[in-house]
């Protein structure tokens, strides 16, 4: 791994946890406080955590300043669609086991990110080389 790819790597981690945490506070605030259902609750919290994540992929993560945020952002709905969908399915299927809701949402959630949401962003939403296709 060359050192920029390493600085990648570490900066959509810390975007990834920032936007975790967006994510996981709305979670808890609206299935606990509010008692929303734990399916509503992931998706508003994927929602906003999606979006934190967008913005800072875009203008720090993957230096996409000065390219097309349309395209970026049509190609990274399309990633995000997916680990919504991920995400509520593997909370769901992880929450059967005699663990806590949160510890399920964590476990999901790294398994999404390592396996959907870094190297599709990385290689697909916001590739420099994919920009001369923009949609």
């Amino acid at each position: 791994m060359t050192r920029k790819s390493l600085i990648t790597f570490l900066r959509a981690n810390i975007s990834s946890l920032i936007a975790t945490a967006v994510d996981y506070i709305i979670l808890i605030i609206s299935y606990k406080l509010f008692h929303i259902g734990l399916e509503s609750a992931t998706i508003l919290g994927v929602v906003l955590g999606g979006l934190t994540f967008f913005l800072l992929a875009h203008g720090w993560v993957f230096d996409a300043s000065g390219r097309s945020i349309r395209s970026e952002g049509i190609r990274f709905f399309f990633v995000w669609s997916g680990s919504l969908i991920l995400n509520v399915i593997s909370t769901i299927i992880i929450a059967k086991l005699p663990i806590p809701y949160y510890i399920a949402r964590v476990l999901g959630s790294i398994l999404v990110f390592i396996f959907w949401n870094y190297p599709l962003n990385k290689f697909w939403a916001f590739a420099k080389k994919l920009e001369k296709y923009s949609l």
